[in-house]
C-alpha cells in the first residue's frame, strides 16, 4: 500500500508580492519520480482554498513536510517574526494528525538547532532536501536507522543531532502543478527557476553558503527544457532566476543563453540577481539576446570603504560601469543596499547618497542595519562587540547598526531626496500601484515603473 506525504509551504507574506515557493516544487518533482511507493500531495494555503483540516481529512498523510522560507522579514524599520506562526500551525497538526513531521526549507537551514528545540517536529532537514528527505521517508517506511543521513536533524537522549549533508545534486527535477502555475503567474507576475545553487562569495552577513553549501550549476538542456515547457504549454512568458548570484560561471552562462536563443521564445523575459563583478557588456548583450529584462544587483554600498568592510569583491567603479552598460543596453536595473552595516560612518553614508547621483534611470532599495544570521562573519564581529551575546540563538530579529552612524529616517530621506534618484524603503508600501499593474497583465518585478 502506498504512503502519502504531504509537502506545505508555510509562507503566507505576499508584501510586495508572493513568491513562488521554488523548493517545494522541486521536491514535489524530484520525490514524484524518485520514491514511487508514496503519492505526493502538495499544499499552499496561498493558492488552495482547502483548509489543511479539509486536507488531512482527505489525505490522511503519513508524513507531513513543511517548508520554512522567511524566518523574519530582515527590516529593521518594521521588524517583523514569524517563528510564533510556525509553531501554532505544528501544534495544530499535533492536535489534527499523527503523521510525522518533517521541517526544513531554507530559513529552517540557517536555525537547524535552535528552530528544531522551538518548533518541536519529529525531524528536520538542514540545506538542500531532496536527496536527504526521500532517504529518510524510506528509511522510515523500512523502520531503518535514520541517525547518520546526512542533512537530518533528529533528537537522541534529549539532545538535538545534526549530521551535515557535503553531497549535493546538480540537476533538478520541477513539478509542473497547475494549481501553483496558475496562482503565482496571476499574482506575483513571475515565476522562478534556479540555474545554480550555492554562492562562490564570502560577504559577511550572507547564508547562502550555509542554505545551498557550496556554488554549482545545474545542467544547460534540462534547465531549458524546463523554460521552454513553461512557456509553450502553461504560457509564462517571464522567469525570475533564484541564483544567489546570476553571473557566476560565465562560460555555462553563454550555453544557457546560447541555448535559450536556440529554443526561439520570442517572448520569453527574465532577470535574475546579479553582481557588478567581471560584468562585460559583452555577456550583457548576449543575456539581453536571450530574454534578459531586469537585474537586481546586490551592490549594498557605494562606498568603497564599506564595500571592503562588507567584503564584496568589487568596487563604486565597477557598479558605475555596468549600471552604465544596462542604460546603453536597454536593461532595467535596481540596486539593493544595505545602511549603517559593519564598517559604515556618517561619511560614508552620505559617500553613498553622492555616488547614487551618477547612477541613472535606477531604483535604490535600501535596508537599514543588517541582520545578523549563525555561521557569518558578521555574527562574530556582533559578539566581538558586544551588540549580541555569544549564546543568542537569533531567533529573535537582532541586527547590526553601526554605532555612531546616524541612520535615522528623516536624515537618510533628506539625502534620498537631494540624490534625485527613486529610493524604496522598507516601510513604503507600494503594494497597492504592484496589484493595480498585475491586474492589467503586466508581467516581472515592475520597479522600473516605480521611478521618478
Amino acid at each position: 500500500m502506498k504512503k502519502t506525504t504531504l509537502l506545505i509551504s508555510l509562507n503566507k507574506l505576499t508584501v510586495p508580492y508572493p513568491v513562488f515557493p521554488l523548493a517545494l516544487v522541486y521536491l514535489h518533482g524530484f520525490l514524484k519520480e524518485k520514491l514511487p511507493s508514496h503519492d505526493i500531495i502538495l499544499w499552499d494555503p496561498l493558492v488552495h482554498t482547502a483548509t489543511i483540516e479539509e486536507i488531512i481529512l482527505q489525505h490522511n498523510p503519513d508524513y507531513i513536510a513543511l517548508s520554512i522560507r522567511n524566518i523574519d522579514n530582515t527590516s529593521s524599520l518594521n521588524e517583523l517574526n514569524f517563528i510564533g506562526q510556525y509553531r501554532d500551525f505544528i501544534d495544530n497538526l499535533r492536535y489534527l494528525t499523527k503523521a510525522t513531521l518533517i521541517v526544513g526549507g531554507s530559513g529552517f537551514s540557517i536555525f537547524p538547532l535552535p528552530l528544531f528545540e522551538f518548533l518541536s517536529p519529529d525531524f528536520g532537514i538542514a540545506g538542500e532536501g531532496e536527496v536527504p528527505l526521500q532517504t529518510l521517508l524510506k528509511t522510515l517506511d523500512a523502520r531503518g536507522d535514520y541517525t547518520s543521513i546526512p542533512g537530518v536533524v533528529y533528537r537522541s537522549k534529549g539532545a538535538v543531532i545534526h549530521h551535515q549533508n557535503h553531497s549535493f545534486l546538480n540537476y533538478q527535477r520541477y513539478s509542473f502543478h497547475p494549481d501553483f502555475i496558475e496562482y503565482y503567474w496571476q499574482h506575483s507576475g513571475m515565476l522562478n527557476l534556479q540555474t545554480k545553487r550555492g554562492c562562490a562569495f564570502d560577504c559577511i552577513y550572507c547564508t547562502y553558503p550555509v542554505i545551498d553549501g557550496d556554488a554549482r550549476a545545474h545542467q544547460v538542456a534540462e534547465l531549458v527544457e524546463t523554460v521552454a515547457t513553461l512557456y509553450r504549454k502553461y504560457g509564462i512568458t517571464y522567469i525570475f532566476f533564484t541564483d544567489s548570484v546570476f553571473n557566476m560561471f560565465p562560460a555555462f552562462n553563454r550555453a544557457f543563453a546560447e541555448a535559450l536563443i536556440a529554443e526561439n521564445l520570442p517572448k520569453f523575459r527574465w532577470g535574475g540577481y546579479f553582481s557588478p563583478k567581471n560584468l562585460s557588456k559583452e555577456e550583457l548583450s548576449l543575456y539581453k539576446k536571450a530574454g534578459l529584462e531586469h537585474i537586481e544587483f546586490g551592490t549594498e554600498s557605494l562606498s568603497d570603504t564599506v564595500l571592503k568592510a562588507y567584503n564584496k569583491p568589487f568596487l563604486f567603479e565597477d557598479v558605475k560601469m555596468v549600471s552604465q552598460f544596462c542604460i546603453e543596453l536597454d536593461i532595467h536595473y535596481s540596486h539593493f543596499l544595505i545602511l549603517g552595516g559593519y564598517g559604515e560612518t556618517n561619511e560614508t553614508i552620505e559617500e553613498t547618497f553622492e555616488n547614487a547621483k551618477l547612477l541613472k534611470n535606477t531604483v535604490f532599495f535600501p535596508y537599514v542595519g543588517m541582520r545578523i544570521y549563525p555561521h557569518t562573519h558578521l555574527k562574530e564581529y556582533a559578539i566581538a562587540e558586544g551588540v549580541i551575546s555569544k549564546d543568542d540563538t537569533l531567533l529573535e530579529n537582532r541586527f547590526y547598526l553601526q554605532k555612531g552612524v546616524d541612520l535615522s529616517l528623516e536624515r537618510l530621506g533628506a539625502l534620498a531626496a537631494k540624490s534625485q534618484s527613486r529610493w524604496i524603503f522598507p516601510d513604503e508600501n507600494d503594494a497597492e500601484t504592484i496589484e493595480k499593474m498585475r491586474k492589467k497583465q503586466f508581467k516581472g518585478p515592475l520597479w522600473e515603473y516605480l521611478i521618478r
